[in-house]
């Protein structure tokens, strides 16, 4: 959970898929809470320092990549758990 909150996928098929794969509740609030302070600390500290130039980056969609890349990893999960 950790890692799936800082990558650029979107966060509520992991916390949804993680009641489905019965994952611990209290791991899963340390790991968001920690994860997306990370997230959105690291994301203000590159506006402050780098400004217009990360604009631009966040405005670059990576929307299809993700949704192909969490197919692909939730196909490969269902897999694992089933055999």
């Amino acid at each position: 959970m950790f890692v799936a909150s800082i990558i650029p996928v979107p966060y509520k098929i992991f916390s949804i898929s993680s009641g489905v794969f019965d994952i611990n509740v209290v791991m899963f609030c340390v790991a968001t809470l920690v994860s997306q302070g990370i997230k959105f600390f690291l994301l203000a500290l590159f506006i402050i320092k780098i400004g217009p130039e990360v604009k631009k980056l966040l405005e670059f969609k990576l929307k299809p990549i993700a949704i192909i890349a969490t197919a692909c990893l939730a196909i490969i999960i269902i897999v694992v758990k089933i055999i």
